[in-house]
């Protein structure tokens, strides 16, 4: 759906099957998104497990009475189907089994048991066969979601970055060719789009630079420290760009702690950013960041229909809000938007577009879109708004 929506690029969560297949998966875990509770043959499998947070700032997982695809064959995983996660924004759980942000409130069940976990290698597939349909190549993003874990697992240091490496290499997106991998397929009328690699694990980030050329992205959000001077500059050796918590831009690291996950920022985080030489202002960050020569890729900007994730009631609609929120990371000058609902922002971006060639910006949330006319100081203010509207929108969704 988000190649034929216009992603310029599309995001798989990638993890490891027990005999080492990468398959597309956002969690580690199966309960809440497949129907395996159903299969007696596995309920032997169901486990508790902690996975460390390889940032020592209090991410760790604690994880209780589920499957874990590292436990299955890929023949195994293949019995199942996927359904609509059971966690919602009226649930006790806010957080998915990987930590981040979950709700399935605004969607509905339609496609249940339709569809099994993918490979990769089949996502590849279908992202060639649908560049040939539409005539362009389409970007891939995939995130390797806990490397260092599947890793340890395997009892090799770089498990799965190889067998990334591995799968991509046998898809030609490792044969360069200009600044970026850009490979053509098919009948040689559409080139394959850019490839990018992610992780919030920098270890494997560094090591795919090492091996490779391919454009890297690191993730920032429990790695605050990354956002110092020293921080930055280390980041610059490995990162082609950086992913950060888009929060981070509008409000301070321990803000965002405090009122996202109700506790300060780990003495061990807070350590290492003091001897970096500190946190950066968040409206600071986009120029620091630029004059290192990295990309910016903040995350996530969800869907103006997802209620819990829209912030404060401003009096305006959640559509103006969330318009007025990505035309704000537009203005700033990021490079690309990890975005849940690719059809309102490619419109946010149009009407973007006729803002920077001095149009006059129609249609819905024109004006919220290209700022109202602000200046410099008026970035300031906008930044200020939606940071307070966030942190208002927080505290709200919590107390709910």
């Amino acid at each position: 759906m988000a190649v034929w929506e216009r992603a310029d690029y599309i995001e798989p969560d990638l993890v490891l099957t027990k005999d080492g297949h990468l398959v597309i998966h956002h969690d580690l875990t199966l309960k809440t998104t497949t129907d395996i509770a159903s299969y007696p043959q596995f309920a032997s499998l169901k486990r508790n497990a902690t996975i460390t947070d390889p940032t020592h700032n209090g991410g760790d997982l604690y994880i209780t009475n589920d499957w874990f695809i590292a436990d299955l064959t890929l023949a195994e995983l293949r019995t199942l189907t996927l359904n609509l996660p059971t966690t919602t924004a009226s649930s006790d759980s806010f957080f998915s089994s990987d930590g981040d942000e979950t709700d399935s409130s605004m969607r509905v069940p339609f496609f249940d048991h339709m569809f099994p976990i993918p490979t990769f290698q089949e996502y590849l597939d279908l992202v060639r066969n649908d560049s040939m349909r539409i005539g362009k190549g389409v970007g891939v993003v995939p995130e390797l979601k806990h490397p260092g874990w599947h890793n340890e697992r395997f009892g090799k240091a770089h498990y799965m970055e190889d067998k990334l490496l591995e799968v991509l290499s046998e898809n030609g997106y490792l044969e360069k060719d200009g600044e970026r991998y850009r490979v053509v397929i098919g009948g040689g009328d559409v080139e394959r789009g850019h490839l990018a690699v992610q992780s919030a694990e920098d270890t494997a980030v560094r090591y795919l630079r090492e091996k490779s050329d391919v454009y890297t992205v690191l993730l920032v959000f429990r790695n605050a420290e990354v956002l110092t001077p020293q921080g930055l500059d280390d980041a610059a050796t490995f990162a082609s760009a950086l992913g950060i918590r888009k929060e981070l831009y509008l409000i301070t690291a321990d803000q965002l702690f405090q009122t996202l996950l109700n506790r300060p920022i780990s003495p061990h985080t807070a350590g290492r950013a003091h001897a970096y030489g500190g946190f950066l202002p968040p409206e600071h960050l986009n120029a620091e960041i630029k004059k290192r020569g990295m990309e910016q890729m903040p995350f996530t900007f969800y869907s103006s229909y997802d209620q819990r994730m829209v912030g404060a009631d401003l009096g305006d609609t959640p559509v103006a809000r969330r318009a007025r929120e990505l035309g704000y990371f537009m203005r700033l000058g990021v490079d690309g938007v990890f975005v849940e609902n690719v059809a309102e922002a490619v419109l946010v971006r149009e009407v973007f577009g006729l803002c920077v060639v001095g149009q006059e910006a129609a249609g819905v949330g024109g004006e919220e879109v290209c700022g109202g006319g602000r200046g410099v100081v008026g970035m300031d203010e906008w930044r200020k708004e939606l940071g307070a509207a966030w942190m208002w929108g927080r505290r709200w969704g919590r107390q709910r």
